[in-house]
């Protein structure tokens, strides 16, 4: 889109200080992720059981404020790039808890990865599906996922198949049942 061709009469302010709607872009992603970053980091070294509910609710309650950009970047037109600032802004939260727990699980950035894809992806649920959430189950879902992160829901087991040890979480527990 030119947004010249738009919108005439912003064009001469605009140029002041972008090159290109690409430049806009990435200074609303940066200014979003530091609003989004500030909102996390104040809960950092808080004990996931005592504040993972009104965490969640928060940063829900946040995202919908902003709902247009959410949706915009998250649903309608997919922003590569503020998805990953996202990502990144989410495994690093969960790094300095880690450090915070003085935990350093196997395969940290692979665990990173999937929870960051998983918080993204339960935000874009809410994003899509605003009177088919129920909060309490989501942050028990997320309380569950960050607990395997940090080993805590972990356990060997032995697998039906062939025997060989493997870790699992608690299925049954994860599914409600």
């Amino acid at each position: 889109m030119d947004i010249c061709r738009e919108a005439p009469a912003v064009c001469s302010t605009f140029y002041l200080y972008y090159d290109s709607v690409d430049m806009l872009k990435d200074d609303i992603e940066n200014a979003e992720m530091y609003e989004i970053v500030r909102h996390t980091d104040a809960v950092v070294d808080v004990p996931l059981e005592v504040d993972m509910m009104s965490f969640l609710r928060d940063t829900i309650a946040y995202i919908r404020t902003k709902q247009a950009l959410y949706y915009a970047f998250l649903v309608h037109e997919p922003n590569a790039d503020f998805i990953a600032k996202w990502k990144n802004a989410i495994k690093e939260h969960i790094r300095k808890r880690l450090r915070v727990l003085g935990l350093r699980p196997k395969n940290t950035e692979l665990r990173l990865e999937i929870l960051a894809a998983e918080a993204i992806g339960i935000y874009a649920f809410v994003l899509t599906h605003p009177h088919e959430i129920d909060e309490d189950d989501i942050a028990h879902i997320a309380i569950h996922a960050l607990q395997l992160m940090e080993g805590e829901r972990q356990k060997k087991t032995r697998s039906a198949e062939n025997g060989a040890p493997c870790f699992a979480i608690h299925l049954d527990h994860f599914l409600g049942r």
